[in-house]
């Protein structure tokens, strides 16, 4: 036993000797390898690697190039190559015929800074990336992107299909301005997401073919976005979200063009106007509208047309869809929910909302009118002042407001004068109305509320209407009056 004690005594001594001759190590090592992720935190914070390139008469500058950046050129076409992290790209000048090209295997930056690019064999910049671009537009600089209307053949394996082309997401950060002239298909495509900040002024002043298109989602968080084009204004296979900002789509040109399309749109804020020849707004499954301010005018077909629910739960949306059988706001027999916000949406007919998932009030009226609509409390007040955009063989109007309330009585005016006020596509508020001709009485008893002449083809034509049609004959368009052709001609306020 004394021996027993003897050994466990030295084995406790040994690896106290072990311990002691281990600690200076151990703590080498965990003091390098702090020293080593300190390093590398630093790099990433603070280093950056500048390649400036220069289009100037008939020459390109590049600066310096830094270790794993090769930049080419044949004439004032540049192709550059990075094999770096933090790697930041300028792009300065003018050049009449000359584009920019990208590989790269990380995240990078691009900077525009007063440029002008005009491809006629392509696109005026080439990103053939898949990671993400920060394109950066500086502050105070206008810049300028154009393609040819017939493109080379891309290198096996690649594609080009647009002014801006990117095969990875893009991300616009800056307060200058871009402008965008797509000559042979979209003037931006993008394979990934697409995420405009604020203070960005992008302007799309035509396309072939859609203003944006992207495979992945849109998200607009600010700024400015002007698009003016012959198909689609902004295209989504994804989903598009609205922040803030201020939006103008014009799509106006040939049968099928729609405004804005995509999977899934919701509107948390901002200012958005969209006129289309087909649907200004289109949606494949669900619109949802929480805030901001809405405007849709279609030459031809609906205002806002969705293929799956639609949810109005603030801000102000005001709709104009074409004769009937279209609809200032359709989306078939789905669920059509309004909780809050102001809605005011014109057309042939309208979808009607569900009375057992709203909860705010609402009142559709169908019969003539003469040059406005306006509705008024019994105490006198204003609820509503509307000049349709329009005129119509039969006019539908869905209406719903806060200011409409349950149990209540109103009186609807068609004509009248008025003076003052502010009016956001033909919505007055603040406004003196003298009244025109008294249209009807009503009070709003349920939740949806219906007035006036009712007819096939009416409000009940295509949206989930809750009772039977009323069995007409079908209507005669040679008993239509002859209105102006005014549906053909957008608004000229934008």
């Amino acid at each position: 036993n004394k021996r027993r004690r003897h050994i466990i005594l030295i084995e406790r001594i040994m690896k106290k000797i072990l311990l002691v001759a281990l600690i200076p190590v151990l703590l080498s090592m965990l003091s390098c390898r702090h020293k080593q992720t300190k390093d590398a935190r630093t790099e990433n914070q603070t280093s950056k690697i500048t390649v400036l390139i220069e289009y100037a008469d008939s020459t390109v500058k590049v600066s310096e190039q830094a270790f794993g950046i090769r930049v080419t050129r044949v004439g004032m076409h540049v192709v550059a190559v990075s094999r770096r992290k933090n790697v930041e790209f300028i792009l300065r000048g003018k050049a009449a015929e000359g584009s920019f090209k990208l590989y790269s295997d990380y995240s990078f930056a691009l900077r525009l800074d007063g440029v002008e690019l005009f491809n006629p064999e392509g696109s005026a910049i080439n990103i053939q990336s898949p990671q993400h671009a920060l394109i950066l537009v500086s502050p105070g600089s206008e810049n300028l992107l154009r393609d040819g209307s017939l493109y080379a053949i891309p290198p096996e394996g690649e594609q080009m299909n647009a002014c801006l082309y990117s095969e990875g997401n893009l991300i616009f950060y800056g307060s200058g301005s871009l402008l965008l002239k797509g000559n042979y298909k979209h003037a931006i495509y993008c394979r990934g997401y697409l995420k405009i900040n604020d203070n960005c002024d992008i302007r799309i002043s035509e396309a072939k073919k859609d203003g944006i298109h992207t495979l992945g989602d849109v998200f607009i968080e600010g700024g400015q976005l002007n698009i003016n084009v012959a198909d689609d204004g902004l295209k989504s296979a994804g989903n598009i979200l609205i922040n803030k900002g201020d939006i103008v789509i014009r799509a106006l040109k040939k049968d099928g063009s729609e405004g804005l399309e995509c999977n899934r749109l919701t509107v948390n804020g901002g200012q958005m106007s969209v006129l289309a020849y087909d649907d200004a707004i289109n949606t494949a499954r669900e619109l949802i509208i929480n805030g901001g301010s809405v405007f849709c005018y279609s030459l031809h077909n609906d205002g806002i047309d969705s293929n799956g629910s639609i949810q109005i739960n603030g801000g102000l949306v005001v709709s104009s869809g074409s004769q009937m059988p279209e609809e200032g706001i359709d989306c078939d027999r789905n669920a059509f929910v309004i909780t809050g916000g102001t809605v005011v949406a014109c057309g042939g007919g309208t979808s009607v909302p569900t009375v057992r998932l709203s909860t705010q009030p609402s009142l559709i009226y169908s019969g003539d009118f003469e040059q406005s609509i306006h509705i008024r409390g019994a105490g006198g007040e204003d609820v509503l002042t509307y000049f349709p955009q329009r005129n119509y063989h039969r006019f539908t109007l869905l209406f719903s407001s806060p200011a409409l309330k349950l149990g209540s009585d109103y009186r609807l005016y068609s004509g009248g004068q008025l003076s003052g006020g502010t009016q956001q596509h033909g919505y007055y508020t603040g406004s003196t109305y003298r009244r025109g001709v008294k249209k009807a009485d009503f009070t709003a008893s349920t939740m949806v509320t219906m007035i006036g002449e009712f007819h096939m083809g009416g409000p009940i034509h295509r949206g989930a209407f809750p009772i039977d049609p009323p069995e007409e004959p079908p209507f005669d368009p040679a008993d239509f009056p002859q209105y102006p052709p005014a549906e053909n001609q957008a608004p000229g306020e934008l």
